[in-house]
């Protein structure tokens, strides 16, 4: 009894959903990364950072790391995938295939499908977010 009283008091916080998809850069997948997605408090949304990790080209919020819906900020980080070491020691992802580049996209207050498409450019990449 003393559990479910301290629990009824328990704040979950904001609905989290699910955000899943693709990323290619140069028509390529992207081997290995990770995408933070932070909530855009300029457009008066807030909620706990998201991260996916890619993987193979396909990426997926970790269950403890998903978002909530609305305007974001989302940071690309991708590597080739192969392992190297360097005097700051090893980097099994290994080297960045583009700059930390950042978008803005708006999520939906549901889980989410993206394809992130990233194409070499100068001075950054270019790239095109299709939020599904």
């Amino acid at each position: 009894m003393v559990v479910l009283a301290l629990c009824a008091g328990c704040d979950r916080g904001p609905q989290r959903y699910e955000v899943s998809g693709r990323i290619t850069y140069d028509g390529k997948e992207v081997p290995a990364g990770r995408i933070v997605l932070t909530p855009d408090h300029t457009k008066g949304n807030s909620g706990p950072q998201g991260v996916a990790r890619v993987n193979a080209g396909v990426l997926k919020t970790e269950p403890e790391r998903q978002v909530v819906g609305g305007p974001h900020w989302i940071q690309l980080l991708a590597y080739d995938g192969v392992a190297y070491e360097d005097r700051e020691g090893v980097m099994p992802q290994g080297r960045a295939l583009f700059p930390l580049t950042q978008v803005a996209v708006d999520l939906p207050l549901a889980d989410a499908k993206l394809d992130i498409r990233v194409s070499p450019g100068t001075p950054e990449p270019q790239v095109e977010v299709v939020v599904e």
